[in-house]
């Protein structure tokens, strides 16, 4: 069970990572970066202690700072709290046409309204509800795994814990707010059901919107099984273990959270069947 309170005095007793002090690479942005900072504007600025925010407007990049200072800050308290070694900058936009000319197909995950290119989140803003309320949080969390380890976090792994973190922190953050947020899920059909070995061998996003779906929607099934199972706090521990030190999954569950063999089966049905259901947790 996941509250608010509980998400704020874990930051508390972690503390959170601190950026170096400011100097020419806080500035430099990717080429996808460039490009938008380009075709659009004018931009106003928003500096926060992790992240240089843009927006169109300035109460957007007011308003985006604060949330993203919210997801990395809860975000660190499951991930690790290793200091950062730079700011990530954060582009917020709010125009579709801008969207489409500089960003649209630049991230093959999931419907491409939003995107993290290593030190650079860009986010869509689409009219409100659920699915905005998702993405920054979902994209700091792909951020903060890129920061720690790179491009060494496996696929399932990445997709799994951004959506498992994204969405605690996402209705954690709207709670403070007063809004209570609730989610349908995709509801897969048995034939687009993956065996974990080969969920976890995954190296790639697979072609298609709907496969894409179905395989985020099992990787983040993953990781919410394993953290009921052991509680979040392992996770960081996880990905770790799995991203920087390179240990196959499946070791890690059995030497350092007891797993055996009958508990990988139940893992495994579990998985399936809550896989293959609509509602929202």
């Amino acid at each position: 069970m996941h509250t608010l309170a509980s998400i704020l005095c874990a930051v508390l007793l972690l503390g959170a990572p601190v950026a170096g002090a400011a100097d020419a690479t806080d500035y430099e942005l990717t080429t996808l970066g460039q490009a938008l900072l380009e075709a659009g504007g004018p931009w106003f600025t928003q500096e926060t202690e992790h992240f240089v925010c843009r927006a169109l407007s300035e109460s957007e990049a007011k308003t985006a700072a604060d949330e993203a200072e919210f997801a990395y800050r809860n975000a660190c308290v499951y991930l690790g709290a290793e200091p950062a070694l730079r700011r990530g900058h954060l582009f917020v936009v709010n125009d579709r046409a801008l969207w489409g000319q500089v960003l649209q197909g630049a991230d093959r995950r999931k419907d491409s309204l939003a995107v993290q290119s290593r030190n650079d989140v860009f986010v869509l803003k689409n009219g409100g509800g659920v699915s905005d309320a998702m993405h920054l949080p979902h994209e700091i969390v792909h951020f903060r795994l890129w920061q720690q380890y790179g491009d060494g976090v496996p696929v399932w792994l990445d997709e799994g814990l951004a959506g498992y973190v994204g969405w605690v922190v996402a209705d954690a953050y709207q709670s403070q707010k007063g809004t209570q947020l609730v989610r349908t899920l995709p509801q897969l059909a048995p034939e687009e059901l993956m065996p974990l070995d080969e969920l976890t061998a995954v190296s790639e996003y697979p072609e298609g919107e709907e496969a894409i779906q179905a395989f985020c929607r099992q990787a983040e099934e993953l990781i919410r099984a394993i953290a009921e199972r052991r509680g979040d706090a392992k996770l960081g521990g996880l990905a770790k273990a799995v991203a920087a030190e390179k240990v196959p999954w499946r070791e890690y569950l059995r030497s350092r959270m007891g797993y055996s063999s009958d508990d990988f089966g139940r893992l495994s049905d579990l998985v399936r069947t809550r896989a293959q259901e609509g509602e929202g947790w």
